[in-house]
This record gives C-alpha cells, structure tokens and sequence, in this order.
C-alpha cells in the first residue's frame, strides 16, 4: 500500500493535446479581437497628434506674420461664417508661410506633376460620408493635383485651396506625408483662417481653426474639429 501511494505522488500530470489546443484557439480568437482596435486607437493617436501639430504651426505662423509685417492679411473667413470674406492678402499669406516655415520642397502649382504631392483623391472622387459633398471644386482631384503645394522639413503638406492664382484661406494638410494612408479624416485635415465677426475687425491676430466648409472625410475618418475638440478653446480673441 505505500508504495502504491508513492507511485501516485511521484505522477506527473500535463495538459492533453485537446486542452492545448482549445486554449491556443480561445487566445487566437481574443488576439484577432483586440488587435484591430489597439492598432486603430494607435493610428487615431499618430492622426491626432499630427492634426495638432499643423494646428500650432499655422497659428505660430499667422501671429508670426503679425509680429513681423505690423498689420493683419487680410484673408480670412468670419467665424459665424455669414459676415464678409477677406481675399486680399491670401497669396501674401501663402508667401510668408513659404518663407517663414522649414520648408523642404516648394511647388508653385501642378504639385503632383513636381512631385509635392502623392495621387490625392478630390472631393468628386473620395467615397464620403461626412462633410461637403459638392462644390467646392478647388478641392476636386483634378485641382489638387495642380494648385500649390508645401513639404516641410517633418514631411506634412500643406495645400491651399485655390481657383486658377487666386488662394483661398482654406487649408488642406497632410499630416503623414507621402507616407499614407492618404484618406480624407484619417491623415489629411482641413484648417481655415478666421477672424472675430463679433467685432468685424482686424485689430488682433487671425487664426486657424480646425474644419472648413470645404471639409470632406472618408469611411472611419474624423472631422478635424472633432478629433481636436478637447484640447482647442474657440478663443478668438488671440
């Protein structure tokens, strides 16, 4: 009887091939659950984080031009987006934006020919499903690929919306680069310069905000005002 019992303590007990299996299959099955959501709130903080880099660029550049030129360029949208809309000093602004930022390549139309741009999708060829669908032609394919483009030296581009030489205060900004994906709310945003239309001046600083009429985004995209809501106050009094 002892050494019956010693026998039976010295067993060593192992999983069975099927419990290895069901296990292996239970983990597999979570991995393909979890991993699409991880990456996707990774990807929608990279997109974030970019967004708001070209936030504070634009707006350091615009107070910039303050600071530098003394006076206001007159190119702006109104923030109740009703009131006058100031054109004058739109290919000024571009200029300085030209000057002033680390630029890396500088296309002065045709940016897709030059090689500024990849081969963006327009708003008359992205499928969308949030934002302007018409309209808006300085946004179309065929306009993006040939209105002005800037690479800076961290790889975004910035285009401006823009009919035949005349620029807009209208921004479309790639936050990735050449990298991709290339899809409108994912990696490519829009921001607009505005001006108080509560004192329908220019005494302070424009600034951009987030958004634009011209917006447009694809499936699983965010609205640019959307994705940097939390940590922008609307204060137009810069």
């Amino acid at each position: 009887m002892v050494n019956k019992l010693r026998f039976l303590c010295k067993q060593e007990y192992a999983f069975t091939l099927a419990e290895v299996l069901i296990t292996l299959v239970i983990i597999g099955v979570v991995a393909a659950i979890a991993t699409p959501i991880v990456l996707n709130k990774y990807k929608t903080r990279q997109y974030y984080a970019g967004a708001m880099k070209a936030y504070s660029a634009l707006n350091q550049m615009a107070s910039k031009y303050y600071i530098d030129n003394g006076e206001l360029p007159r190119c702006a949208y109104p923030s109740d987006y009703t009131s006058a809309i100031y054109l004058d000093d739109c290919n000024l602004l571009y200029n300085y934006f030209v000057k002033s930022m680390m630029v890396m390549q500088h296309c002065e139309k045709d940016a897709y020919t030059k090689g500024c741009i990849p081969d963006y999708k327009g708003i008359d060829t992205a499928t969308i499903v949030d934002g302007a669908t018409g309209g808006c032609s300085g946004f179309s394919q065929a306009s993006i690929r040939s209105n002005s483009a800037i690479v800076t030296s961290d790889g975004m581009i910035y285009i401006p919306y823009q009919e035949g030489d005349t620029k807009y205060p209208v921004y479309m900004v790639d936050v990735n680069g050449h990298k991709g994906p290339n899809k409108f709310g994912s990696d490519i945003h829009f921001f607009t310069v505005v001006y108080n239309a509560s004192n329908k001046s220019f005494e302070k600083p424009v600034k951009f905000a987030p958004g634009s009429v011209c917006a447009f985004y694809e499936k699983n995209g965010y609205k640019t005002e959307k994705l940097l809501l939390d940590d922008i106050k609307y204060d137009w009094q810069l």
